[in-house]
Protein backbone atom coordinates (compact mmCIF):
# COMPACT_ATOMS: atom_id res chain seq x y z
CA UNK A 1 0.00 0.00 0.00
CA UNK A 2 1.09 3.50 -0.72
CA UNK A 3 4.46 2.21 -2.16
CA UNK A 4 6.05 -0.20 0.47
CA UNK A 5 9.74 -0.52 0.15
CA UNK A 6 9.84 -3.76 1.63
CA UNK A 7 6.76 -5.50 -0.56
CA UNK A 8 8.83 -7.74 -3.61
CA UNK A 9 5.94 -6.16 -6.15
CA UNK A 10 7.33 -2.59 -5.13
CA UNK A 11 10.86 -3.19 -4.93
CA UNK A 12 10.11 -4.74 -8.79
CA UNK A 13 8.32 -1.36 -9.79
CA UNK A 14 11.21 0.58 -8.56
CA UNK A 15 13.39 -1.57 -10.29
CA UNK A 16 11.55 -1.21 -13.47
CA UNK A 17 11.18 2.38 -13.07
CA UNK A 18 14.62 2.99 -13.04
CA UNK A 19 15.20 0.51 -16.18
CA UNK A 20 12.70 3.06 -18.14
CA UNK A 21 13.75 6.66 -16.49
CA UNK A 22 17.59 5.82 -17.43
CA UNK A 23 16.49 6.44 -20.97
CA UNK A 24 14.26 9.37 -20.48
CA UNK A 25 15.52 12.88 -20.88
CA UNK A 26 14.79 13.57 -17.28
CA UNK A 27 15.96 10.96 -14.54
CA UNK A 28 14.67 11.86 -11.39
CA UNK A 29 13.43 9.56 -7.97
CA UNK A 30 10.45 11.25 -6.35
CA UNK A 31 8.35 9.58 -3.98
CA UNK A 32 4.77 9.67 -2.29
CA UNK A 33 4.22 6.80 0.82
CA UNK A 34 3.38 6.96 4.16
CA UNK A 35 6.11 7.22 6.53
CA UNK A 36 6.53 6.05 9.88
CA UNK A 37 5.35 9.61 11.21
CA UNK A 38 3.64 10.41 8.41
CA UNK A 39 3.63 14.32 8.60
CA UNK A 40 1.70 15.67 5.59
CA UNK A 41 2.47 18.81 3.27
CA UNK A 42 0.75 20.61 0.31
CA UNK A 43 2.01 16.85 -1.15
CA UNK A 44 0.21 14.78 0.99
CA UNK A 45 2.15 11.80 2.99
CA UNK A 46 5.89 12.76 3.01
CA UNK A 47 7.89 10.36 5.83
CA UNK A 48 8.27 7.08 3.01
CA UNK A 49 11.61 5.96 2.33
CA UNK A 50 12.96 7.79 -1.10
CA UNK A 51 16.67 6.69 -1.26
CA UNK A 52 18.10 4.49 -3.79
CA UNK A 53 19.02 1.84 -1.19
CA UNK A 54 15.69 1.84 0.66
CA UNK A 55 14.57 -0.79 -1.52
CA UNK A 56 16.31 -3.89 -0.80
CA UNK A 57 20.16 -4.77 -1.88
CA UNK A 58 19.17 -6.18 -4.84
CA UNK A 59 17.17 -3.52 -6.17
CA UNK A 60 20.10 -1.35 -4.86
CA UNK A 61 22.12 -3.26 -6.82
CA UNK A 62 20.60 -3.25 -10.29
CA UNK A 63 19.55 0.80 -9.81
CA UNK A 64 23.00 1.45 -9.00
CA UNK A 65 24.23 0.27 -12.13
CA UNK A 66 21.66 2.07 -13.77
CA UNK A 67 22.76 5.58 -12.32
CA UNK A 68 26.14 4.51 -13.61
CA UNK A 69 25.15 4.05 -16.92
CA UNK A 70 22.97 7.02 -16.93
CA UNK A 71 26.10 9.09 -15.70
CA UNK A 72 27.53 7.71 -19.06
CA UNK A 73 25.57 8.66 -21.13
CA UNK A 74 25.34 12.61 -19.89
CA UNK A 75 27.23 14.09 -23.08
CA UNK A 76 25.17 11.88 -25.28
CA UNK A 77 21.60 12.85 -23.76
CA UNK A 78 22.91 16.78 -23.72
CA UNK A 79 24.25 16.38 -27.57
CA UNK A 80 20.62 15.14 -28.32
CA UNK A 81 18.99 17.46 -26.36
CA UNK A 82 21.01 20.35 -28.41
CA UNK A 83 19.79 18.63 -31.24
CA UNK A 84 15.97 18.76 -30.48
CA UNK A 85 16.47 22.55 -29.43
CA UNK A 86 17.99 22.95 -32.96
CA UNK A 87 15.54 20.62 -35.26
CA UNK A 88 12.59 19.31 -33.11
CA UNK A 89 13.71 15.99 -33.25
CA UNK A 90 13.22 14.88 -30.09
CA UNK A 91 15.55 12.38 -27.65
CA UNK A 92 12.71 9.51 -27.46
CA UNK A 93 11.86 8.61 -30.82
CA UNK A 94 9.41 6.41 -32.08
CA UNK A 95 11.35 3.64 -34.26
CA UNK A 96 8.52 4.99 -37.50
CA UNK A 97 10.70 8.28 -37.26
CA UNK A 98 13.98 6.64 -37.82
CA UNK A 99 12.46 3.92 -40.25
CA UNK A 100 9.82 4.87 -42.06
CA UNK A 101 9.66 2.57 -44.81
CA UNK A 102 9.54 -0.48 -42.46
CA UNK A 103 6.15 -1.92 -41.89
CA UNK A 104 7.48 -3.46 -38.78
CA UNK A 105 7.91 -0.50 -36.73
CA UNK A 106 4.78 0.31 -36.53
CA UNK A 107 2.97 -3.19 -35.92
CA UNK A 108 2.44 -5.06 -32.56
CA UNK A 109 5.61 -6.47 -32.68
CA UNK A 110 7.36 -3.20 -31.97
CA UNK A 111 4.89 -2.34 -29.20
CA UNK A 112 6.59 0.05 -26.25
CA UNK A 113 9.96 0.26 -28.07
CA UNK A 114 11.53 3.86 -28.93
CA UNK A 115 14.89 4.90 -29.75
CA UNK A 116 16.50 7.00 -27.49
CA UNK A 117 18.53 9.35 -29.97
CA UNK A 118 19.22 7.61 -33.02
CA UNK A 119 21.96 4.50 -31.28
CA UNK A 120 20.12 2.94 -28.46
CA UNK A 121 17.05 0.48 -29.16
CA UNK A 122 14.80 0.74 -25.64
CA UNK A 123 12.40 -2.40 -24.76
CA UNK A 124 11.10 -1.59 -21.60
CA UNK A 125 9.99 -5.16 -19.58
CA UNK A 126 6.82 -4.08 -18.01
CA UNK A 127 4.98 -7.10 -17.26
CA UNK A 128 5.30 -7.82 -13.26
CA UNK A 129 7.72 -11.07 -12.80
CA UNK A 130 9.04 -11.33 -16.38
CA UNK A 131 12.74 -11.15 -16.70
CA UNK A 132 13.05 -11.19 -20.54
CA UNK A 133 10.53 -10.12 -23.53
CA UNK A 134 10.24 -10.04 -27.12
CA UNK A 135 11.86 -7.33 -29.39
CA UNK A 136 11.43 -6.27 -33.18
CA UNK A 137 15.16 -5.34 -34.54
CA UNK A 138 14.87 -2.39 -37.03
CA UNK A 139 15.97 -3.44 -40.06
CA UNK A 140 20.01 -2.73 -41.14
CA UNK A 141 21.59 0.90 -39.95
CA UNK A 142 21.79 0.21 -36.49
CA UNK A 143 24.44 -2.30 -34.73
CA UNK A 144 23.70 -4.59 -31.58
CA UNK A 145 26.01 -5.82 -29.08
Amino acid sequence: KNGDPTDPSFRELVVRWFQFGAFCPLFRLHGHRDGPADPKDACGNTAGPNEVWSFGEPAYEIISSLLELRETLREYVAEHLRETVATGLPLIRPLALAYPADPGSLSEQAEGEYLFGPDWLVAPVTDLGATERLVYLPPCGVGFA
